[in-house]
């Protein structure tokens, strides 16, 4: 009879050798943190109200067609690309320098539903315009268009954090329509001229009291 025990000095097994691999450094992950869309950021009505005016203020060169009252009309989506206004200050700026604001849709203040007061410029210009009279050409430092958007928008923004300028109209009878800010004219545009369009008519319009000025000098042509 065949024996089955093995011999004592023999030893069987079935474990597999790998061949060796590389040790690899381990590495340090940071603690993983869910990645959330931003807040959208909420802002006052008068400050998305303040925005869409600095902007009229800003813009260069508005090729959008309008009616002989300057209303809007409407363009087909082809023609929309090519008539859009442009700005003397890119609007990413305004909002940055004027509101602290750096990623914010100034659309959202032109547009988007949100309806507000036509801006009455009457008002700012004049503070303005005598200030662009006490500073032209001849005084040592030059007055450029940037500087009179600069202040015209300061002044403005005053009058509206101070009540002076409504930023609805309340419905009635013989109130005036809210407006899309974004569909209004701009407040001064190259095709305008040197100045704002309205400063001539104030200009000859009468007497003009601003120290050191000589009224008798024919400062326009």
């Amino acid at each position: 009879m065949t024996s089955h025990h093995q011999s004592p000095n023999r030893t069987t097994t079935n474990t597999r050798t790998n061949p060796l691999q590389t040790v690899r450094e381990s590495r340090s992950f940071a603690p993983y943190t869910l990645q959330r869309r931003p807040e959208r950021l909420t802002i006052s009505s008068e400050t998305r109200y303040l925005i869409g005016c600095a902007c009229l203020i800003y813009v260069k060169m508005d090729r959008r067609p309008r009616d002989r009252h300057e209303n809007l009309l409407e363009i087909n989506s082809f023609s929309k690309s090519q008539l859009r206004s442009t700005s003397d200050y890119p609007r990413r700026q305004i909002t940055n320098l004027y509101f602290g604001l750096e990623r914010i849709n100034v659309s959202n203040a032109t547009g988007s539903g949100h309806l507000f007061a036509a801006p009455n410029w009457d008002i700012m210009e004049g503070y303005l315009f005598p200030w662009i009279l006490a500073n032209m050409p001849g005084h040592e430092v030059t007055m450029t268009r940037m500087h009179v958007k600069h202040v015209a928008f300061r002044i403005w923004e005053y009058l509206v954090k101070n009540g002076k300028v409504p930023l609805w109209y309340e419905r009635g009878v013989g109130q005036p329509g809210n407006v899309l800010l974004g569909r209004l004219r701009g407040w001064w545009l190259d095709t305008d001229g040197e100045f704002p369009r309205k400063f001539h008519t104030w200009y000859h319009q009468g007497s003009h009291k601003v120290p050191g000025m000589c009224r008798r000098e024919s400062l326009l042509t």
